[in-house]
């Protein structure tokens, strides 16, 4: 049956650590850039770029404000102010251009709804749903900051997909509720080998986007499998298997997340 919507990410090395120390930001000094212009505009990007999230990266997230439904309300206002900046024609790899694409389009569709904060005020937020949106808009500022500052031609960076990957999810499971606030989403998870259901094992997910922190760490489904179920926030996700005994892990998928699904997950 496979998992719905979702892909196999066997090679944990799709998210190199490298960088700083911090791990957070460090992809983003190592940029993607295949552009005609001089090799000196190319260090000015990535220089620029590694300077203005290396500051950040020290931060971390802010704990200070006073609800995360008025955070996630802000956030979205803040992305409102530099999604126009992102367009197609500047990137130049094909997948990231459609990942381009398709997040503006549905995001200039939401324009409209993000003005009511009522309804982020009535939201239901899943845990960790203002980490991940804040994240998305940390760093698609701090990106888009390095590449005005640089003066190149392109914005194929580093990283920039798992954010226009999340957040299009996120947007788009506003847009399935008509356009209003959804801030957490059901997911049933079902551990099979060879299309039978293999009991009693831990589910264990990450939200793809805050695997560019450090102080993050993966969490596990409430109860063993199988099934298990969690609201979790709308977003992309990376999800593997336990084995609470032996320790045995299964491969790892991305599971993208807009609405209350099921998908399986293939155990050893």
């Amino acid at each position: 049956m496979g998992c719905f919507r979702g892909h196999d990410l066997t090679a944990e090395t799709t998210i190199p650590a490298i960088g700083t120390k911090s791990g957070r930001y460090g992809n983003c000094a190592l940029l993607l850039l295949r552009t005609t212009g001089v090799g000196s505009t190319i260090m000015k990007f990535k220089l620029c770029c590694f300077l203005v999230v290396l500051a950040h990266s020290c931060l971390g997230p802010n704990s200070t404000h006073a609800s995360e439904e008025t955070d996630a309300w802000g956030s979205f206002l803040k992305i409102d102010r530099e999604i126009p900046i992102i367009t197609h024609e500047k990137a130049r790899n094909p997948i990231l251009r459609q990942k381009v694409s398709r997040t503006v389009f549905a995001y200039e569709k939401f324009r409209s709804h993000i003005r009511h904060e009522q309804d982020w005020m009535a939201a239901n937020l899943a845990q960790g749903y203002w980490s991940q949106l804040d994240e998305d808009q940390q760093m698609l500022h701090s990106m888009i900051g390095g590449y005005s500052s640089s003066g190149a031609k392109y914005l194929d960076i580093n990283e920039l997909d798992t954010v226009l990957d999340d957040l299009y999810l996120k947007v788009n499971a506003c847009l399935l509720n008509g356009g209003k606030a959804v801030g957490s989403v059901s997911v049933i998870v079902h551990t099979k080998k060879s299309g039978i259901e293999v009991p009693n094992l831990r589910v264990v997910c990450m939200a793809k986007i805050l695997r560019l922190y450090r102080n993050y760490s993966p969490t596990a489904f409430p109860q063993l499998s199988s099934p298990t179920k969690w609201e979790l926030a709308p977003g992309n996700y990376l999800m593997w298997a336990e084995n609470p005994e032996t320790g045995e892990k299964s491969s790892t998928q991305e599971i993208p997340v807009d609405r209350n699904q099921e998908c399986d997950l293939a155990v050893p």
